[in-house]
């Protein structure tokens, strides 16, 4: 068990105890910021009535965002159940309103919001494998890219791990008008209630976990699933989420607000909700009830054999609680804990065991954290560490002893994972009150010390599951730290000396200039690090200069760079050899790469060779500031498009909105691209350009751009082009699009190989400078697009048309405009996604949008 505390307790008469100061078998935990401060007294408070409820419950869904976490909010904080949310994905298909990042990456960002958004409501955070490849318009063809029954093996593993008494699905088993992953969440619920207490389902899990049946299955219904407030509430299970937490100070709307927030890649702030908040629940499967959530479900001590003579002293010791000295509460809590020692062992004892010393270690006022020295670490370097401490309590605790362990990708237990005993150092003895106290170490680091990429990127990527190499990974969130110490201490209690060890995972600490104190996990990162300059490369049948960017993590005396190119292709030279590395710096040489008569369009990789040892990953960071530091080791790899069009000329403008990478591809096409904010839109600057792109959900975020649009169409009627990227039909803040009106929907086509229709041949759009044929639209990827147009003017001309198996035919994909002597140009064609991936057509019809004035709108004759 990593991440968090384990606790072991002796008295002198020799009894020992270990506790795991987190759920039992599997590394629940969430770092996130960094260590756990001290917790306000009311937070304690709160702890010790959680200590008396033994009950749990699991709600699941489909992606991050569609957790309702005024519910969750509830559970964990006024009922207080353990609470935890089981998302199938981590969001990957979705899209960004703050930045670039797109699949995996916001995957990465998605899943530490989650994190966030727990620590915030008090909830816990599970994941299975499956990758989300995008919208999906129905079960059925969610079940064509996700195994069926492989995700109901995942959905059963966190079921019988977790063990929960009550689980919840956010959305309607029956087929609806909604994202197909919602449905296939609660279908998979609903199956998986009943497997999961099956042990001829799945057996291959009973070497770690025990079959397991749930009470009761609801769904979490509302009146936006029905589409109207007065829906028929008869047969459903009323539950009041909006009441106020007194030890908190917060109502569990605005917690549940303030954990929403979290999901800032979406898009998702919230407004503090104050006052009562009916949520209703039907009933699915098991012992339901109508009034009560927990009707049938012993929630006490009492459920648990001995336990009933728990109950009464743990009610003292909430009811004694001194606010102001709650160190005289250790006392009695440590009596208590000696009598729920003497239970049989169950999944509740070891909870409760867990939740107990950690609140020991609250109220014994002792603090402490292990930081490195730097930020990140080769396998095979030093690295070093500090443990601080320091007792804000007035009483007598020693430090004994630390064990300084490193993270091995060796199973052990019920773990993917274990960690090995580096070195076992002596304690600093008694601390003092009040006075930090640090002991420092410096540690090699093994050769073999796993490197930071998330643990569900290692494998190979498809549309459908993360390869994990190991069943015991479902559910974790995130990598356990690199190194961590485990740190005995021991203090006094009826005069009998009690020992506690406490485990704490390492981070690295650092004071920014405008926010003050932050942490970041330690990233442990390859020796040598090799990057394309650029995600794509254009060759028009000649040669093209391709720089590689090689960063050093270490110091190395020579490394050899070659080019991993498709066929067909050749490199000039076929090395290139660097010399005397040094750690910190990065270095960079150009290779020319010509096609030959067999070439053709395709991704190329890099690989670096030094003292024997091939680096072929590129070191990719992720920084927002309301999530911890994220890195991705991605396969160094780059798209070489082979296409036969002209070179891009001319100055075009950008604005960006939500974040997308389209600058980069109109720069590969061989335009100026310059990027312009929302103020800078001036007659006088727009004079400079010939075509203006707006960037994915500008309309979204750019409030100012209602007062620029009388500049951007004296743009347009001057000559100039003006792009329209896709923006969502929701929280527009501006809706005019061009001189005639333009209504946006929901409409969107995600088979990406769906077939194309063009309602206008000979439209010079589909004509110049590149004539476009069926052939452009294959190999694109995850979606054709997204929030088509749904209603326009007549001055507006659709250009396709295309359509999902089984569905209508949708023409408002593409439309354009002719306004004086220039042209506009709305597209929910997903270009952001297109250009980054190097799909050859995607560029080719981009590029014939950007010249859309420069060439005759009329069809030609």
């Amino acid at each position: 068990m990593i991440l968090g505390a384990a606790t072991r307790v002796k008295t002198r008469f020799g009894a020992s105890l270990l506790f795991i100061l987190l759920a039992v078998g599997v590394t629940w935990a969430q770092p996130g910021y960094g260590p756990p401060a001290g917790q306000p007294v009311g937070e304690l408070y709160e702890q010790l009535g959680k200590l008396q409820v033994l009950g749990r419950v699991l709600y699941v869904a489909a992606h991050p965002d569609d957790e309702n976490t005024r519910l969750l909010a509830w559970l964990a904080r006024e009922k207080k159940v353990e609470t935890a949310y089981l998302s199938l994905t981590r969001g990957d298909g979705g899209q960004n309103l703050i930045g670039k990042e797109v699949r995996e990456g916001l995957g990465l960002i998605r899943t530490q919001e989650l994190l966030a958004a727990r620590r915030t409501d008090g909830a816990r955070q599970f994941f299975t494998r499956a990758n989300d490849f995008g919208y999906s318009k129905n079960p059925e063809e969610t079940y064509t890219h996700w195994d069926h029954d492989s995700l109901l093996a995942d959905v059963v593993w966190v079921i019988r791990m977790f063990k929960p008494d009550v689980i919840i699905t956010r959305f309607n088993p029956e087929p609806s008008p909604t994202h197909g992953h919602h449905t296939a969440s609660a279908q998979l619920a609903v199956e998986a209630f009943a497997a999961a207490a099956d042990p001829n389902r799945f057996p291959e899990q009973l070497a770690f976990v025990q079959p397991w049946q749930a009470h009761s299955l609801y769904w979490n219904t509302s009146w936006w699933f029905y589409g109207r407030e007065d829906f028929d509430k008869s047969g459903l299970l009323p539950i009041d989420v909006g009441s106020y937490n007194t030890s908190l100070g917060s109502g569990y709307g605005e917690i549940a607000s303030a954990s929403r927030s979290m999901h800032k890649s979406q898009g998702f702030g919230s407004a503090r909700q104050r006052g009562q908040e009916i949520e209703y629940l039907k009933p699915l499967a098991g012992k339901t009830s109508t009034s009560d959530l927990f009707a049938g479900i012993n929630l006490s001590w009492s459920r648990v054999a001995g336990g009933a003579a728990l109950i009464k002293p743990l009610q003292k010791i909430q009811r004694d609680f001194d606010l102001r000295h709650p160190v005289l509460s250790v006392e009695a809590l440590v009596a208590w804990r000696i009598q729920l020692t003497a239970l049989s062992e169950s999944y509740f004892k070891a909870q409760k065991l867990a939740e107990c010393n950690a609140l020991l270690v609250q109220l014994l006022g002792l603090w402490q954290e292990l930081t490195a020295n730097k930020f990140s670490v080769v396998p095979g370097d030093s690295l070093a560490l500090t443990l601080r401490q320091i007792v804000r309590h007035r009483g007598e605790v020693q430090h004994l002893e630390t064990r300084w362990e490193q993270l091995s990708w060796e199973a052990a237990g019920n773990l993917p994972y274990s960690y090995v005993l580096l070195e076992t150092t002596a304690g600093l003895g008694q601390l003092p009150f009040n006075q930090q106290r640090d002991q420092k170490r410096v540690l090699k680091s093994a050769d073999n010390l796993p490197l930071g990429n998330p643990f569900w990127l290692n494998g190979a990527l498809d549309a459908g599951f993360f390869a994990l190499n190991d069943l015991r990974w479902v559910g974790h969130t995130e990598n356990p730290a690199p190194y961590q110490v485990r740190v005995r201490y021991a203090f006094r209690v009826w005069k009998r000396v009690h020992e506690v060890e406490v485990v704490l995972p390492v981070y690295y600490r650092w004071t920014d200039p405008a926010e003050g104190e932050r942490f970041r996990p330690l990233e442990v990162v390859p020796a040598l690090q090799p990057a394309f300059a650029n995600a794509n490369y254009l060759s028009r049948g000649g040669q093209v200069a391709v720089e590689v960017v090689v960063r050093a993590d270490q110091d190395r005396p020579q490394a050899e760079v070659r080019l991993q190119l498709p066929d067909g292709w050749y490199a000039e030279p076929e090395v290139q050899t660097l010399q005397a590395l040094k750690a910190g710096l990065e270095y960079r040489v150009t290779f020319q790469v010509l096609p030959g008569k067999q070439a053709a369009s395709g991704s190329m990789g890099v690989a670096v060779v030094s003292a024997g040892k091939q680096y072929d990953r590129s070191l990719v960071r992720i920084n927002y500031p309301h999530i911890p530091m994220q890195i991705q080791l991605k396969q160094a790899e780059a798209h070489l498009l082979l296409l036969d069009q002209p070179v891009g000329q001319g100055r075009i403008a950008f604005v960006p909105g939500a974040g997308d990478e389209i600058p980069d591809a109109l720069r590969t096409l061989g335009y100026a691209v310059e990027v312009l904010s929302v103020a800078e839109l001036t007659p006088e600057k727009l004079k400079n350009y010939r075509t203006v792109v707006a960037g994915v959900r500008l309309a979204n975020t750019e409030a100012a751009l209602g007062a620029k649009m009388p500049y951007l169409l004296g743009f347009v009627e001057a000559g100039g082009t003006l792009i329209w990227q896709y923006n969502t039909s929701q929280s527009l803040l501006h809706k005019q699009f061009g001189a005639a009106n333009l209504v946006l929907g929901r409409e969107r086509v995600t088979v990406e190989n769906a077939p194309v229709t063009f309602l206008q041949s000979n439209h010079a759009i589909m004509q110049r400078p590149n004539q476009l044929t069926d052939a452009d639209f294959e190999g694109w990827v995850q979606e054709r697009g997204l929030y088509f147009a749904a209603n326009w003017d007549a001055a507006w001309t659709p250009l396709l048309r295309m359509n999902d198996p089984g569905e209508k035919p949708l023409d408002g994909s593409l439309l354009v405009s002719q306004y004086g002597q220039g042209t506009i140009v709305y597209t929910g064609l997903s270009f952001f996604r297109q250009l980054p991936a190097g799909v050859p057509g995607a560029y080719r019809l981009f590029m014939n949008l950007v010249e859309a004035s420069w060439h005759t709108n009329q069809p030609k004759k």
